[in-house]
């Protein structure tokens, strides 16, 4: 048998097992439940304090370019969040998250747009090799249709993490003849 010193309650217990960190049950509890709390204080609605069920929302919205950021991202409610992310309220919220927080939203850099655009570009190349340049531009159907599915399955700031995104003559070199476009405007 080991000696060892419990988390929770740090009293000296002996146990055979190697990965008992706890003296008791009733100990290892209320160790998860005061953790379990403390975390939750963190994790309330801005607007309401409401503490349970919180989501994160971005002030400006992934389809508008925004960051993934803390400076773009506040903790809401489901009702608030569902409000902030409708057309009739959105001004509305955006006005509280401020007053609330201060924060006003951050768009992504102009570098990381330039290349999730010519991600999204390359996509829709890659799906469609006979696209005309009309289907290229970001206001067309097509474009908008693939950032909404990166962003649907996640896609859209993974891969900013895993890509350098500083775009130097190297980077532009690579970029095919129908995607220039993209890095020129």
């Amino acid at each position: 048998m080991k000696s060892k010193i419990c988390v929770g309650c740090k009293k000296e217990f002996n146990t055979n097992k190697y990965n008992k960190k706890y003296c008791s049950e009733k100990c290892r509890k209320e160790c998860y439940q005061k953790d379990y709390w403390e975390k939750r204080k963190l994790d309330k609605c801005v607007i309401c304090g409401f503490p349970y069920f919180t989501d994160r929302h971005h002030i400006i919205k992934k389809t508008e370019w925004g960051s993934n950021s803390d400076e773009n991202c506040v903790l809401l409610c489901k009702n608030h969040h569902v409000m902030a992310d409708s057309l009739y309220f959105c001004d509305l919220m955006k006005s509280l998250i401020k007053k609330k927080t201060g924060k006003v939203g951050e768009k992504l850099s102009k570098a990381d747009t330039i290349f999730l655009k010519n991600e999204i570009v390359s996509n829709i190349l890659e799906d469609n090799p006979k696209t005309f340049d009309d289907n290229l531009s970001e206001n067309s159907w097509l474009f908008n249709y693939e950032r909404n599915i990166m962003i649907s399955r996640g896609d859209f700031y993974s891969r900013l993490q895993k890509s350098d995104t500083s775009l130097n003559n190297k980077n532009l070199n690579k970029i095919g003849s129908k995607q220039k476009w993209l890095v020129q405007k």
